[in-house]
């Protein structure tokens, strides 16, 4: 007859379960959120302003979605492309956007340490070359 064997638990499942009880109860930390100013500069066509406007994140989220200085960073990366979909969207395909934040590109790779060390709301500049318009004559299917 097989005799049954209640399971034991080990010592090091228990402090594993125990030491995540814990772990658990300990506050989470996040980076403070990074105030900024937004300069979004006009490109001469009314219908083009409103939708480079409505299309940036960092305009939309400035106020009601504060974030840290890496995702501050990554915010601006996303409205690179943003607006340059809206400028695409109006016939601009040689357009550039080139965002700048506290004076530095980027790509810079000293941004996000300068970005923590920032007590006061740092300078979000856009620039956007629109370029000329390309327009399409005659679509033939």
């Amino acid at each position: 007859m097989t005799r049954y064997r209640p399971i034991r638990l080990p010592w090091q499942g228990i402090l594993f379960v125990a030491a995540l009880c814990l772990w658990h109860r300990l506050p989470a930390r996040a980076a403070d959120p990074q105030p900024y100013t937004v300069t979004l500069p006009p490109v001469g066509d009314a219908a083009l302003d409103l939708a480079l406007r409505d299309s940036s994140n960092l305009l939309s989220l400035q106020e009601t979605a504060p974030v840290g200085p890496f995702a501050l960073v990554n915010r601006a990366r996303d409205d690179q492309a943003r607006l340059m979909a809206a400028l695409n969207s109006f016939g601009h395909y040689a357009a550039r956007v080139t965002i700048q934040v506290a004076g530095r590109p980027l790509d810079d790779p000293g941004l996000p340490a300068l970005l923590e060390a920032a007590s006061a709301p740092v300078a979000v500049m856009v620039g956007i070359e629109a370029g000329p318009v390309f327009r399409l004559r005659r679509v033939t299917l």
